[in-house]
């Protein structure tokens, strides 16, 4: 399997690859702003929601500091290289996080009403970086065997 070091490296080259293309394709300017949303859902999911938060030590992990406890709960009920390193282990993370996203959905639920293709937006950009870190270690396993 790529190391840590290797999903950061592939994922932040596909992330300068696609914010890169952003500059030359010509899109609405609302189309635009989605994009870019996408590519800030790409950040948080890079930095902060990867398939790691399973394991201690990580570089996701050590990226909230202290609030790592927060992501031990999850690494017990989800163990490393199980669920969540699958196509859709992005789900047991946010599954995880409900009670997080109930709050701050109630509290912005204005802003969400009416601009709910931002959100919607930044979710497909976490889920790319989810399924590149995903694609990787299959591609990997694939080929070991």
């Amino acid at each position: 399997m790529p190391s840590g070091k290797q999903h950061n490296y592939l994922n932040q080259t596909m992330l300068i690859i696609l914010a890169g293309l952003a500059m030359f394709l010509d899109l609405a300017p609302e189309t635009r702003e989605l994009y870019w949303f996408g590519i800030l859902g790409m950040m948080i999911g890079i930095n902060y929601f990867g398939p790691d938060l399973d394991k201690n030590g990580t570089f996701q992990d050590q990226n909230y500091g202290m609030l790592h406890i927060f992501w031990d709960g999850y690494a017990w009920l989800f163990p490393h290289r199980g669920t969540s390193h699958d196509w859709f282990g992005i789900l047991t993370r946010l599954l995880y996080i409900i009670p997080l996203l109930v709050v701050i959905a109630w509290k912005h639920f204005h802003w969400i009403q009416y601009n709910w293709p931002k959100p919607t937006a930044i979710l497909v950009g976490i889920l790319i970086a989810d399924w590149l870190h995903v694609l990787a270690d299959k591609m990997f396993s694939l080929r070991g065997k």
